[in-house]
């Protein structure tokens, strides 16, 4: 029994030894053929990585192209429109410049206007000192920066001078007319009546004053002499003046003293002629400043001195 085990046992390794024998050079070439396996899949992921690196390396070359493109376009427009803007910058500093040295320029003028007539003023005629002192507030022309709100108030400037012009256009119009018709009338009559005079003392180029009482009058009631324009104008404006300028009492019923004071009208400059002679205008302007500190100003006059004190004025 043992025999027959160990030559069964021993036939069956050389089997197994016999079938070793002929699959190693299967199993070899089954070894050459993975390896060969191995270094073609090696190779053709290699390729493949590099084929991709190459593709996203002309895709960022390509995106960078672009934005250095747009960014070139970005930067060009910008420039442009920098400069549009620095070009109306520099045209609305210029106009501005301009817009400013034109109102200070006629704001000089009329500084200088005013201090020549002022001066005219204090040589010809002697200051009239109130029974009331009333401070006058004198507007300054301010300058502001140029803009558009400038230009607007230049405009209505020169809009209001325009109309200033036209009024007393129309009023030295009216003036001529009125004083025609009164020449007229007194040469058909023959005689030319006194007007009464103020008590208010002026300074003629004499330098003599006089004091002409109201109400007095010749022997007829009636001057040889012909009155000139700027007397009848001055007279006008005492007759206007005279009677506002001096308060009335009133007795009411319950027994109660009302004093009554006429008001100042409201188209009392347009009665100067400023075609008359400088020294009657200054002795016209004096009697006008000695009534206007005496009595009040109407409704009307005084609403048009409050708009020009506004700041939008």
């Amino acid at each position: 029994m043992d025999d027959l085990r160990q030559r069964t046992e021993s036939g069956q390794q050389e089997e197994l030894r016999a079938f070793e024998k002929l699959a190693q050079p299967r199993v070899a070439k089954e070894t050459d053929m993975r390896k060969a396996d191995e270094a073609k899949a090696q190779y053709l992921l290699q390729v493949q990585l590099q084929l991709q690196e190459s593709e996203a390396q002309a895709r960022q070359a390509e995106l960078r192209k672009t934005h250095e493109v747009d960014a070139a376009r970005i930067r060009a427009e910008y420039e442009a429109e920098l400069k549009q803007l620095q070009e109306k910058c520099e045209r609305e500093q210029a106009a501005s410049v301009h817009a400013v040295t034109e109102q200070e320029e006629k704001i000089r003028r009329f500084q200088v206007a005013q201090d020549q007539l002022h001066h005219l003023a204090h040589c010809r005629s002697q200051p009239v000192t109130p029974s009331v002192p009333v401070e006058t507030p004198k507007i300054t022309p301010q300058v502001r920066a140029a803009s558009d709100p400038l230009a607007a108030q230049v405009a209505q400037l020169v809009q209001i001078v325009q109309q200033l012009q036209n009024n007393q256009a129309h009023i030295a119009l009216a003036e001529t007319v009125h004083r025609t018709d009164k020449s007229q009338k007194i040469a058909r009559n023959g005689r030319t009546p006194v007007k009464p005079r103020s008590t208010i003392p002026t300074k003629t180029d004499g330098r003599k004053k006089r004091t002409v009482k109201s109400g007095e009058k010749g022997d007829d009631g009636y001057d040889s002499d012909d009155p000139s324009s700027s007397d009848s104008s001055q007279d006008e404006l005492e007759g206007q003046f005279s009677t506002a300028s001096q308060p009335k009492q009133v007795d009411t019923g319950t027994g109660t003293r009302v004093v009554v004071q006429a008001m100042i009208p409201h188209d009392a400059l347009e009665k100067f002629d400023e075609r008359a002679a400088l020294e009657d205008r200054v002795n016209w302007w004096e009697r006008f400043m000695y009534y206007a500190t005496m009595a009040p100003w109407d409704e009307t006059t005084r609403i048009d001195q409050l708009r020009m004190r506004l700041p939008g004025r």
